[in-house]
């Protein structure tokens, strides 16, 4: 199990794919994001791509890319050193909450100017595949599970 905090609350999130506990996992991702200032409709369009990059598994790994966004190169690297300042493993789901938050803060700041112009759910997911995760593509699934954030989210 990987320990969350959230605005002081101790949240246990199982540490493996969405299956039994997705709908926990969503909840409480999306609670991360909106006790840090996200909207409700921000929060959802990067759990939407979360959900779509990792399951919500923060020890994913892909071709060459990890974790919960499936960074890879210089960002992973990014994260690896975030994560060892804070001596914490790079596949923990609370430090890689914490690394999202940094990057849209620090170097996706391009992408945070445009996430905070989303009206809609399908919008700010479209902004985050776009402009943060960068796929190739941005699937339609990835603002389906946006919407599916939404939905759950109190």
């Amino acid at each position: 199990m990987v320990r969350l905090l959230c605005s002081g609350l101790l949240m246990l999130v199982m540490c493996q794919p969405l299956h039994a506990n997705d709908d926990f996992k969503v909840r409480t991702t999306m609670k991360f994001f909106t006790v840090h200032g996200f909207s409700k409709v921000q929060a959802a369009g990067i759990v939407g791509n979360l959900m779509q990059e990792s399951k919500l598994d923060p020890a994913a790994v892909g071709r060459k890319c990890y974790g919960l966004a499936q960074w890879q190169g210089c960002r992973f690297r990014q994260l690896k050193e975030f994560t060892q300042i804070r001596n914490r493993p790079w596949h923990c789901l609370e430090s890689q909450l914490e690394f999202i938050l940094f990057e849209f803060r620090n170097g996706e700041s391009k992408a945070m100017s445009r996430l905070s112009q989303a009206k809609t759910v399908q919008h700010a997911a479209r902004i985050v595949g776009q402009f943060y995760l960068r796929p190739k593509k941005v699937e339609q699934i990835r603002l389906k599970y946006a919407q599916h954030a939404f939905n759950l989210s109190e």
